[in-house]
């Protein structure tokens, strides 16, 4: 599964990721447009919502969107989300699954928008897999400011799993020698 925000969401990259048969999951900018008549959206009473356009941006469509519809989703025991999914037909990505989610019960402020092309998933598993991005942009900056990472030049994918092997192995021994400092006696401790 590839995770990644709003920036990098592009068709050229869906189709690499999905020719290598990887499922995605990303941020969607709010403006973005969808096509309403592939939308099965109901109000309150249970009446589908028509459009009159035959497109619509996904902050417009919130709008629309009884609060009823959004279901808590329990990420742990902290947090909690409320999240609407449904698919639509987006231009540039075809056919996707949508998650609405507030972190608010009453669905008000900023919202995270989504996107997938797993369109059999459920809103929770969308949103569990995707807060597994945090923990891989702490990684990401970590390894930048600590493991050298933003200065090495490897172009190619060995060039750059030595790399990795090296790095790794320099920090365990690093942090096996900093664990047992005390076995060791510099000249300066020798009596």
């Amino acid at each position: 599964m590839v995770l990644f925000d709003t920036w990098y969401l592009a068709p050229e990259l869906i189709e690499v990721i999905e020719k290598h048969h990887k499922g995605w999951i990303s941020i969607l900018k709010s403006n973005r447009k969808m096509q309403t008549n592939s939308l099965r959206i109901y109000d309150d009473n249970g009446n589908k919502i028509e459009f009159e356009e035959g497109e619509i941006k996904v902050e417009e469509l919130i709008k629309y969107i009884p609060l009823s519809a959004y279901k808590a989703v329990n990420v742990n025991e902290e947090s909690t989300y409320w999240a609407f999914s449904f698919t639509a037909e987006i231009g540039t990505l075809g056919k996707v699954r949508l998650v609405i989610s507030f972190d608010n019960k009453k669905c008000e402020g900023n919202c995270a928008i989504l996107v997938t092309r797993q369109i059999n998933w459920e809103a929770k598993r969308i949103i569990l897999t995707y807060c597994c991005r945090f923990q891989i942009e702490v990684f990401y900056k970590d390894a930048k400011q600590q493991l050298g990472f933003s200065d090495y030049q490897c172009r190619t994918q060995p060039a750059i799993e030595k790399h990795w092997y090296m790095e790794h192995l320099a920090r365990i021994v690093f942090l096996n020698l900093i664990c047992c400092k005390h076995l060791f006696i510099t000249l300066g401790n020798v009596n």
